[in-house]
């Protein structure tokens, strides 16, 4: 195996549409065994590849239009309109490059990540690239910063190293799509990934049971433990602060019954006086009445007296006459 570098791979690479045209033929025609070149062609026809993206021991890929992003269960078409797609920290993004590859039965390739990107905070997986591959590529970018990274359309983001097999594989090992699903991808990734697939449907209501959380942060890892465990403390301290609502209301309602039956011990006591004062004037009003009718009866009865003399007098006086 050689690696394929300089003048070598600059004049193996083919970039024109009749290039395209041609290799696509051999391609429908079940006749990869007679490609000899490696197509680099963007995935829109009628457009060609920029002459900087072929160096001499690299082929540098773009961001394409088609982009998976892990956390939020989605894809993203991007275009001259809608340019990029934030990666959120933690996130993983399975990316289409633009550019779509034709490869001969004799020659391989790996994907490399860019230094720029790795030094903007993006981690890359390696990929091969099969001999008899054709079609766009997906490559797995994963933002290990604590920021939002861009992900640009058609920015350059890796790099494809060629190599030359001793001889040509068998058509038994060629690829199919039948074996591979993938084989032929243009503008959309051809296949749906396990990890998302495999993420339940949120409730509308948001819900979802402490087990069912603890599955799913078992199945995936990190940075599910991190949003687990924050989860967890926020629920707790959520929890905490009812208690000690609870706590303080309680201390309220204490004290306001303790007031309350202060201000009835106070109005008893209030009210108790004012009877006895009541009572006092009540009797002395009673005790002044019976001492005026008493008064009135001695009155009556003196006068009574007084003309029951006169009239004795006066009958003795009248008797003597």
């Amino acid at each position: 195996m050689s690696f394929i570098l300089g003048s070598d791979l600059q004049n193996l690479i083919v970039t024109k549409e009749a290039d395209r045209k041609r290799l696509q033929d051999l391609i429908d025609s079940n006749r990869r065994g007679e490609i000899e070149e490696i197509g680099v062609f963007p995935d829109a026809p009628g457009e060609r590849i920029e002459p900087s993206q072929v160096g001499n021991i690299t082929v540098d890929l773009t961001v394409g239009s088609h982009v998976i992003v892990h956390s939020k269960r989605a894809s993203f078409t991007l275009s001259p309109t809608t340019q990029s797609v934030m990666l959120e920290p933690g996130d993983t993004a399975i990316v289409l490059t633009r550019e779509f590859i034709v490869v001969p039965a004799d020659i391989g390739g790996l994907v490399l990540s860019k230094a720029t990107f790795v030094w903007d905070g993006f981690g890359q997986g390696t990929t091969k690239v099969d001999p008899t591959w054709y079609g766009c590529l997906h490559v797995t970018l994963i933002n290990h910063t604590r920021s939002q990274l861009e992900l640009k359309y058609r920015k350059p983001f890796c790099s494809m190293l060629f190599f030359r097999l001793p001889r040509r594989i068998d058509k038994d090992h060629f690829l199919y799509r039948t074996g591979t699903q993938h084989l032929g991808q243009s503008g959309t990734i051809g296949y749906t990934n396990t990890a998302t697939r495999g993420w339940p449907e949120l409730k509308p209501t948001g819900t979802i049971s402490d087990e069912a959380f603890e599955v799913e942060v078992n199945k995936y890892g990190p940075p599910l433990d991190a949003v687990r465990n924050r989860f967890l403390f926020e629920r707790q301290k959520t929890i905490t602060e009812i208690h000690e609502t609870i706590r303080s209301l309680d201390d309220q309602r204490r004290n306001a019954l303790q007031k309350i039956t202060e201000v009835e011990e106070k109005l008893e006591g209030r009210n108790a006086a004012i009877k006895e004062d009541l009572r006092i004037e009540v009797t002395a009003l009673a005790n002044a009445e019976v001492h005026k009718q008493v008064a009135g009866s001695y009155s009556k009865l003196i006068w009574i007296l007084v003309a029951a003399f006169v009239a004795q007098v006066m009958g003795k006086l009248i008797g003597a006459w």
